[in-house]
């Protein structure tokens, strides 16, 4: 018996297996960690960092359209006087609230506008709520720029 056919009952494995294989995720599906928010009033004013110097969080996109986005400012705002979380003072609450960002919901795609289309269905921010947000993007190797990059910018790194 000659090697090639020895081995002739391997090629229908391999190609069941080719077949049997997923597909290729889109370049946007995983899990994404923020690393920089920033936002400005103007087209030339000054970038403002309301989430601070280096942002802790994570934006994830499922390959099912359904994502979520949550993130902290840094540093992150000092435990409550209270020892809890029952009993905060107002400014406490206010601190904490702003000093945080959530969404989630479901998500597509129009790659030939480079967006994201988000519709909210949660937010710890009420007035997000039922609301679409769309977000041009751009994809370069693990480094995914979310926002216009003029007035809004988002810079996220894929997390392996």
């Amino acid at each position: 018996m000659t090697a090639r056919a020895s081995h002739a009952w391997l090629l229908p494995l391999l190609v069941l297996a080719a077949c049997a294989s997923p597909a290729r995720p889109a370049p946007w599906v995983g899990t994404w960690r923020m690393t920089a928010v920033e936002s400005r009033d103007s087209d030339t004013g000054p970038w403002r960092r309301p989430f601070g110097d280096a942002p802790f969080g994570y934006a994830i996109y499922n390959a099912d359209g359904t994502h979520a986005m949550n993130f902290t400012r840094t540093p992150v705002p000092a435990m409550f006087a209270a020892g809890g979380d029952r009993g905060a003072t107002e400014r406490e609450l206010r601190e904490t609230f702003e000093a945080y960002f959530s969404w989630f919901g479901h998500y597509t795609v129009d790659a030939a506008r480079g967006t994201i289309i988000h519709r909210i269905e949660g937010s710890l921010w009420p007035s997000w709520r039922n609301t679409v947000q769309e977000r041009p993007f751009t994809i370069h190797g693990d480094t995914m720029l979310l926002g216009d990059q003029v007035r809004a910018r988002r810079v996220l790194m894929r997390v392996r």
